[in-house]
């Protein structure tokens, strides 16, 4: 059991069972003793699904809804601080592709000690995490 960063790749293989990393995923969700997120990464996620057929849109946004609650996961709030780390993160990075979100998780899983990231996203692996989906 160990814990983990989950970035928007994991919840969408988690929930859409047509993702090559579905089964990866619920199984990495089992194993994790912590699944920790953001809010900037639920954000992204609902967006990912915002044109997808309605249940997979709406049963997305309630287990998004009643993870918040759960002893398994911990969001990180997206306050006007991290915001702006991100967005300097993200300035002082001119050479890499890396997403906004990706910079605010960047500097959370910086800040909480963590390594391991359930995502496939290189990005990661750049900014020196290790990455848990197989490639």
């Amino acid at each position: 059991m160990f814990r983990a960063f989950a970035d928007t790749h994991f919840f969408v293989a988690l929930f859409d069972r047509s993702e090559s990393h579905h089964l990866e995923a619920m199984a990495l969700q089992r194993e994790c003793r912590l699944i920790i997120t953001s809010e900037f990464v639920l954000l992204e996620t609902l967006n990912a699904f915002a044109g997808a057929k309605q249940h997979l849109r709406i049963g997305t946004a309630r287990f998004i809804y009643a993870l918040r609650s759960r002893p398994d996961f911990e969001v990180v709030p997206c306050s006007s601080g991290a915001f702006d780390d991100a967005l300097q993160h993200y300035i002082d990075r001119p050479d890499k592709g890396w997403s906004l979100t990706d910079c605010a998780s960047f500097l959370i899983m910086r800040d909480l000690g963590l390594t391991d990231a359930l995502t496939e996203d290189r990005h990661f692996r750049q900014a020196g995490f290790r990455t848990l989906f197989a490639d």
